[in-house]
C-alpha cells in the first residue's frame, strides 16, 4: 500500500513539475467536464444559443437584432483584446519591479508607479462589471472573447520569449540557484522513481555485474 501511494505522489508532482504533463491534465479534465455537463443537458439551454434573440440579454438590454448583436460583438472583442494587452503589459512589471525585493532600481518617479497602479486597479474594477454581463450573456460571446484573448496572449507571449535561450540545465541551475551542472532534473527523479522497484533493483544489479 505504500509502495503505491508514493507512486501516486510522484505522478501528481510529476505532473506538477512538468508544464507538459500538466497541460496533459488540463485538457482531460475540461474534456470530461464538457462531457458530464453535456449528458446532464447543459448544452441544450438558450445561453448555448448563437445570434440575436428575445431571450439574449446584456445588462437588461435584449440583444434581438443583428445590429445589436454586432455591436455587442465588436465590443466583446475589442474589450478583450485591451484588457489582455494591459493585463501582459502591467502585471508582470508590477510583480517583476515593483514588488520585487530583488529589483532596487524603477523608471518612473514612486509616484507615477503607484499612479499607474491604482489607475489599473480602477480600470479593472469598472471593466469587471462589463465582462460579467458578457461572461454570462451566451456562448457565441464567449467565443469572441476567447479568440481575442488568444491573439493577444500569442503576440506578447512571442515578445516575452524572443531572447530567451532554450537550455533545461541551464534553467535548472538558474532556478536551483546552484552552478551549471550540478543542477538535479526533479522531472527524471521523478520518472525514476515511478519504475517498479524490482526494474530499479535489476538495473542496480547489472551496474554491479559489469567489471
Amino acid at each position: 500500500m505504500h509502495t503505491y501511494s508514493m507512486w501516486l505522489a510522484g505522478i501528481v508532482r510529476l505532473m506538477f513539475d512538468d508544464k507538459r504533463y500538466t497541460m496533459i491534465l488540463l485538457l482531460a479534465w475540461m474534456t470530461v467536464t464538457c462531457c458530464v455537463f453535456h449528458q446532464l443537458g447543459a448544452f441544450h439551454m438558450h445561453f448555448m444559443t448563437f445570434g440575436p434573440s428575445e431571450e439574449t440579454i446584456f445588462m437588461g438590454m435584449i440583444i434581438n437584432t443583428w445590429n445589436k448583436w454586432y455591436c455587442l460583438a465588436t465590443f466583446s472583442f475589442l474589450n478583450t483584446s485591451t484588457n489582455e494587452f494591459l493585463g501582459n503589459a502591467l502585471l508582470p512589471w508590477f510583480q517583476n519591479t515593483i514588488q520585487d525585493h530583488k529589483c532596487q532600481y524603477i523608471p518612473y518617479t514612486k509616484i507615477t508607479c503607484v499612479s499607474i497602479i491604482m489607475l489599473y486597479d480602477v480600470y479593472t474594477h469598472v471593466m469587471s462589471i462589463f465582462g460579467i454581463y458578457l461572461l454570462f450573456s451566451q456562448i457565441d460571446f464567449l467565443i469572441i472573447r476567447l479568440v481575442a484573448d488568444m491573439i493577444v496572449t500569442l503576440l506578447t507571449t512571442f515578445w516575452f520569449l524572443q531572447h530567451k535561450i532554450v537550455d533545461n540545465e541551464r534553467y535548472l541551475a538558474e532556478v536551483q540557484h546552484v552552478p551549471v551542472g550540478e543542477a538535479v532534473d526533479p522531472q527524471e527523479a521523478e520518472k525514476t522513481s515511478l519504475l517498479p522497484t524490482s526494474m530499479v533493483k535489476s538495473d542496480d544489479s547489472n551496474d554491479n555485474d559489469d567489471p
